[in-house]
């Protein structure tokens, strides 16, 4: 995809949602987690990837939906969708293995304590 397209699909992308919620988001997170140097360069934005991938696009399992997420670490991103029923239901669950063992859940903003720079990939705390 030409980069002038990727460009305007994220500014259309970005219009949108400060349509909604009155503000300009300044965090992306590519499709796929496909990104290559020419589009970290030209779009000003902080670009959020994953550490822990849920795996759930491809079980559609809560079981195996978990054993992903008990990989997590202090700091971790975990991917997960919201357009998949089972990962949906294995939210409740996610949520309460990652508190009763000391997760706090948090935005990537509070994660990365607002120091978030444009075009840096980042994909977790550390």
């Amino acid at each position: 995809m030409p980069i002038e397209t990727v460009k305007k699909e994220i500014f259309d992308t970005q219009t949108a949602i400060c349509n909604v919620v009155g503000i300009k988001p300044t965090i992306t997170r590519p499709p796929y987690g496909a990104i290559n140097s020419t589009i970290q360069n030209a779009i000003d934005q902080s670009f959020i990837m994953w550490n822990v991938d849920s795996l759930d696009w491809k079980t559609r399992n809560t079981k195996a939906i978990m054993q992903e997420v008990a990989k997590t670490q202090p700091g971790s991103i975990i991917l997960m969708h919201d357009i998949h029923q089972t990962s949906i239901d294995a939210l409740p669950s996610v949520i309460q293995y990652l508190q009763n063992n000391g997760y706090t859940l948090v935005t990537v903003d509070e994660l990365l304590e607002g120091q978030l720079e444009p075009h840096r990939i980042y994909y977790s705390r550390d």
